[in-house]
């Protein structure tokens, strides 16, 4: 049996009660729990040729998080837990190169009283099945603001709009 540990400083939402404004609040937030996920897993699992967790395995996510006023309270355990580590839990995956639905991997989940933050910990036996190697995340494509692009398109058209007044290109 082997066993790899990864811990992340990482402060998780309420789950499916986290319910933010705006869509791109959320997205934000996902992607830099998977994020960190990423950075600790190249520091703890390695990079490419280093020895990879095999299926099937048994994948423990932990939730820490400080104690209330009143006294600690967790999330509910049914639901909210696991849709607070969602995010984590389909990075795991990813870079397991594996479906988080796959049913050779087993999810189990905890909450524990603490620092903010997450612990992995996945078991995995030695005569397993070896994985293949993980896809690599394809590089992110750099924003552009709204306004360049409205800039942009207006040059294409050929006229330029100002705020509420549209005019036309100026001649020389």
């Amino acid at each position: 049996m082997r066993v790899w540990f990864l811990e992340i400083p990482l402060r998780t939402g309420r789950g499916q009660n986290d319910r933010p404004h705006h869509w791109g609040e959320r997205a934000n937030r996902v992607r830099q729990e998977r994020d960190a996920v990423l950075l600790a897993w190249r520091r703890t699992v390695g990079g490419r040729g280093a020895e990879r967790p095999r299926v099937p395995c048994t994948v423990l996510l932990q939730r820490l998080s400080p104690g209330g006023a009143a006294g600690w309270t967790g999330l509910d355990e049914g639901d909210n837990l696991e849709g607070s580590l969602k995010a984590v839990r389909d990075e795991v995956a990813r870079l397991l190169g594996l479906d988080d639905a796959d049913p050779r991997v087993t999810w189990r989940y905890e909450q524990l009283e603490g620092t903010w933050g997450v612990r992995v910990t996945i078991n995995s036996d030695r005569t397993g099945e070896e994985l293949p190697e993980r896809p690599r995340r394809a590089p992110r494509k750099r924003r552009q603001k709204p306004r360049r692009l409205l800039a942009r398109a207006q040059e294409r058209a050929g006229y330029r709009a100002t705020p509420n007044i549209v005019r036309p290109p100026r001649r020389s």
